[in-house]
């Protein structure tokens, strides 16, 4: 028997009217009753079963708005399924005014996509003498039923006198299922990662905890593949002054901390740094992204005959400045023979900067970022840097606007050919502005400002050196290149000063990120 989707509120004819005609069921209205009571008492293969025709249903209409109604009135499971609890908590006194934050959990989802469990509302409430044991125990302070209504603005309210006071915040589903098992309980107060957030956004962070600065260490994992690796506060309230109206942070956040590692990232609790390159050599030969035919550059025909390239002629088999769509066959370019050979210092189209910023499988998020670029067979490169990290500290992460020099080398040459990019980054490393207060040459501006954790704190180059969990020095990538050179970036060197290397180098790293 096809697999059907149960109806909430409906009769069963209705019920069995779209199951017909929005998920394809094709057997008769008797044999859809039986099967819907059948599924009062079905397993839970059934049940999904149930879920997979829904997802049918909603992707075989050719009406939007009906699917979408359709959808709405399943239930995808059980009303016996509940969502997570509430994320981020943040709960902080002034003057018997309590400000609480946090954020709503989300929906549950079953492997196939579908909703099963849908979140309704979050209820904080507060007793005197000890926690909530439910929703009800206790006096009910808010209920809110809009998602993150609380996360970034809080939730204020004068509790009087004492200091008695227990709070808990229980999630509920649009079935009226409440998460009382998991539901965070905090008094005021709590050294909670919300907490540190709501602190850190009102400007008052400085007080977290006995005093948040330049070089304080935090107690928060990112987790995932780095799970005992402790962070650092770099820079409270950082702005790169990139000299335009636009925020550092996107979506401007009033304040924020820049955090790095306090030692090389290694995994798990093992004493040494994991190294990688900065980037992989790269292929000899690639398409041309150029528009039009530049003058002085050498463009090719692959000949598949003689299975090689053969040097197109200016003048003859095109002209410089005509456009390239225009010429018959692919063109293509050499690559540089050092990039070839050490790969590029490019940091918009590194290697590292792409895993930086992925999570999962390399097949899953590699992507080529030029005609040549090719994917490092180093086995770190395997799984992105952010793979199964803690949800909520990620979610706290701000996505920031970088600039990064590109090489002087002429575009002719494969070459950058001077100038910077901007990217949009959720990790990077800093520059050696950033790190050191030192430009690659006396033109090079646009690469941030010194963290005060290495003006003022690691203020000579022995405190400056890297060293991994089990005390070794170590080469330390940053994002800022050798201007001259089309394969070399800039490391935190073993003596704790700025030098330059080969990007196929093996070497530790330096992330940083914003909390904001």
């Amino acid at each position: 028997m096809a697999d059907r989707t149960i109806i909430k509120d409906l009769g069963p004819v209705t019920a069995y009217a779209m199951a017909r005609d929005l998920g394809g069921y094709e057997g008769t209205e008797q044999e859809f009753a039986e099967g819907l009571a059948a599924s009062a008492t079905a397993s839970v293969d059934a049940q999904s079963a149930a879920v997979r025709a829904n997802r049918s249903a909603e992707a075989a209409s050719t009406d939007a708005a009906a699917a979408h109604e359709a959808y709405e009135g399943v239930v995808a499971l059980t009303d016996d399924f509940i969502v997570g609890p509430p994320q981020d908590v943040g709960c902080t006194e002034s003057g018997n005014v309590v400000s609480i934050t946090w954020r709503d959990p989300h929906d549950s989802y079953a492997t196939n996509g579908a909703a099963y469990a849908k979140w309704g509302s979050t209820r904080l409430v507060v007793k005197h003498g000890g926690f909530p044991e439910g929703p009800d125990d206790g006096e009910t302070l808010v209920e809110s039923t809009t998602r993150d209504e609380y996360r970034y603005q809080p939730f204020v309210k004068f509790m009087g006198s004492g200091s008695d006071y227990y709070f808990a915040l229980f999630s509920r589903t649009t079935a009226l299922r409440w998460n009382v098992a998991d539901a965070p309980r905090f008094t005021v107060g709590d050294a909670s990662f919300g907490t540190f957030l709501q602190m850190l956004r009102s400007g008052t962070v400085s007080q977290f905890g006995g005093g948040v600065s330049a070089g304080s260490v935090l107690p928060w994992r990112l987790g995932g593949l780095w799970p005992d690796m402790p962070w650092q506060v770099a820079h409270l309230d950082y702005d790169a002054d990139l000299g335009d109206p636009r925020s550092w942070t996107v979506g401007q956040h009033a304040h924020n901390a820049v955090l790095v590692p306090q030692y090389c990232p290694a995994y798990a609790d093992a004493p040494d740094a994991v190294q990688l390159p900065y980037d992989a050599p790269e292929s000899t030969w690639g398409a041309t992204e150029d528009e039009t035919f530049l003058v002085g550059k050498a463009y090719y025909r692959l000949d598949i005959e003689a299975a090689t390239y053969v040097q197109l002629v200016d003048g003859t088999d095109y002209v410089s400045g005509t456009p390239v769509a225009e010429h018959e066959g692919e063109v293509y370019e050499r690559n540089h023979a050092e990039r070839i050979s050490n790969g590029s210092n490019r940091w918009a189209t590194s290697n590292i900067r792409q895993w930086l910023n992925a999570s999962g499988a390399s097949g899953d998020w590699y992507a080529p970022q030029n005609p040549f670029d090719v994917l490092s067979s180093n086995a770190n490169y395997r799984q992105g840097f952010l793979t199964g990290a803690s949800e909520a500290f990620v979610g706290a992460i701000a996505t920031v606007r970088n600039r990064t020099v590109r090489n002087s080398v002429a575009k002719a040459s494969q070459g950058e050919g001077g100038g910077y990019d901007e990217t949009l980054d959720k990790v990077w490393m800093p520059s050696t502005a950033e790190y050191f207060n030192t430009h690659q040459a006396a033109s090079v501006t646009h690469e941030g400002r010194q963290f005060d954790l290495y003006r003022n704190v690691y203020d000579t180059a022995e405190l400056r050196k890297r060293v991994d969990p089990g005390g070794t020095a170590r080469f330390c990538w940053l994002r800022s290149l050798y201007v001259s050179s089309v394969r070399s970036a800039m490391v935190v060197g073993i003596s704790g000063t700025s030098v330059s290397r080969d990007c196929s180098t093996l070497y530790s790293f330096l992330p940083a990120i914003c909390i904001a």
